[in-house]
């Protein structure tokens, strides 16, 4: 028993860590997988050695330039959907009018190369992969009502024909809709009603679009198929079979073409030949003779991964493919595979709106343009740092309580009044007693002598002293006969007071 969960355990294992690949499309030269492109990358390596493949890493403007070193060879595209500005398709049609031939491979229709070349807007729809359902891969067609039972949610042609009956089934299983009732009229969804003619309305306009979509959009435009046949035309004429996997198993895929009557009513009428026919119904393969020279273009380039490529089909149809043309030297474009933002909210695939490629297209502009480089860099060295902020000069301080003293002085002296002068220090000198003794003095015409004892014992200044104070005061207030004299009396008095006390 024992031996038999460990040669489970071993076996499962080992499946699990077989050799995994990655199954979707990378038109990548170096990446590996089943729809990369490092076996043909390999076979132009071999064939033509690496000194004359050349990558093209920027705009075709900027390289394909009259009198330059690259004038003569074969251009070379591969990718999901090419990215050409106004400018990039004038260096590429002035390399190929030199008697150059051009090889554009994608899924999608270049519109912009096709426009400048008839100057008519040639209505194909941007060609779209839908995305690969996991589960038809893993489970076959018999298999989805128990999978996901939907009754009749699945045809044969795998067109969605979902029912009214089908969409209760569900509501019925989904926990968050735990109360799913129907009447004869209405369909109630936890206490939301919705009526079962408006219900079956809207069903049928949405089958009925999608079905027409569907049917439309392959049938004209593309061959949703796992397995399709390449006719090419011209003297070996040769077919070749192709498949598309997923994860090992068969799984549809859109095959891009051109219907013929649109290619023939288009494209043919400027003078566009047809190359090859997927399954003898869509254009996907034409040529143009431009100048001198030749474009060629092809609506499937996944024909030329590693998947196919490694099989003897997929070479010989690379061998016919390319057998118009002596390759000598080859420039691999893999600069325009990624779109430019267009600034006109957020559309791909134009770069002739780009703000940096229109200022660097001028001298002048791409010279300004390093120059506030280097002036903001400037900046940010010197003036970055933290400025102290310059300190004002302040005016001297001048002390002015003499010449306020002064002008009091004046003041009292100009008047001539020896009572106001007195009663200003005597009522400074009470002030100082309740604030400093908290005693409040009160003056007894009968007896000035009353608080002197608190005074005394409070201050601890001299009995004689305290007395000449209320001496001076009361012959100022009291004897017509006092003098200027007598306030000077007093002011001495109070300060030998306010000097001493404790």
């Amino acid at each position: 028993m024992f031996t038999l969960i460990l040669g489970f355990f071993l076996v499962k294992y080992a499946m699990n860590n077989g050799p995994k690949y990655d199954w979707n499309e990378l038109y990548d030269k170096s990446y590996e997988q089943p729809y990369g492109l490092e076996l043909i990358h390999n076979l132009f390596q071999e064939t033509l050695g690496d000194d004359n493949i050349e990558y093209i890493k920027r705009s075709l403007d900027h390289y394909f330039i009259p009198d330059s070193i690259h004038t003569e060879g074969t251009y070379l595209y591969l990718g999901e959907q090419i990215y050409l500005d106004s400018a990039d398709i004038s260096g590429l049609l002035g390399f190929v009018s030199a008697g150059n031939d051009a090889y554009i491979l994608t899924n999608g229709f270049p519109s912009e190369l096709i426009y400048e070349l008839t100057h008519e807007h040639i209505s194909v729809p941007s060609y779209y992969q839908p995305p690969i359902d996991d589960f038809e891969s893993e489970y076959d067609e018999s298999d989805y009502d128990d999978i996901f039972e939907f009754d009749d949610a699945f045809s044969e042609d795998d067109s969605i024909q979902m029912t009214l009956d089908s969409i209760i089934t569900i509501l019925e299983k989904e926990d968050s809709l735990s109360d799913v009732k129907q009447d004869s009229s209405h369909l109630i969804v936890n206490g939301d009603s919705v009526s079962m003619d408006t219900l079956e309305m809207f069903l049928d306009s949405l089958l009925d679009f999608s079905n027409y979509f569907y049917q439309k959009y392959t049938d004209d435009y593309a061959i949703y198929d796992s397995i399709v046949s390449i006719h090419l035309n011209g003297i070996q004429g040769g077919v070749y079979d192709f498949e598309f996997r997923n994860r090992k198993k068969l799984a549809k895929y859109s095959w891009y073409g051109i219907p013929q009557s649109l290619f023939n009513d288009t494209l043919k009428q400027y003078g566009f030949q047809s190359l090859g026919k997927l399954n003898n119904k869509l254009v996907n393969m034409y040529s143009f003779k431009y100048g001198t020279g030749n474009l060629f273009f092809m609506s499937n380039p996944i024909t030329l991964t590693n998947y196919n490529v490694i099989k003897d089909q997929g070479f010989n149809f690379i061998n016919e493919f390319f057998s118009k043309t002596d390759i000598k030297t080859l420039y691999w474009d893999i600069e325009n595979s990624r779109p430019d933002f267009n600034w006109d909210f957020g559309n791909f695939g134009d770069k002739s709106y780009s703000p940096l490629k229109f200022l660097f297209s001028h001298k002048s502009f791409k010279a300004a343009w390093y120059l506030s480089l280097v002036l903001i860099l400037l900046f940010l060295i010197f003036r970055s740092k933290r400025v102290q902020k310059i300190i004002p000069v302040l005016p001297e301080v001048k002390n002015t309580s003499i010449e306020y003293t002064k002008a009091i002085g004046t003041l009292y002296f100009t008047t001539g009044n020896k009572n106001i002068i007195s009663e200003e220090i005597f009522g400074l000198f009470v002030t100082y007693l309740r604030r400093k003794y908290q005693f409040n003095y009160t003056a007894n015409p009968d007896n000035k002598y009353e608080c002197m004892d608190k005074i005394v014992l409070l201050s601890g200044v001299p009995e004689k002293n305290v007395k000449d104070i209320f001496d001076a005061i009361f012959k100022i207030r009291y004897n017509p006969n006092a003098d200027i004299n007598d306030v000077s009396k007093l002011h001495r008095a109070i300060e030998y007071f306010y000097q001493n006390c404790k």
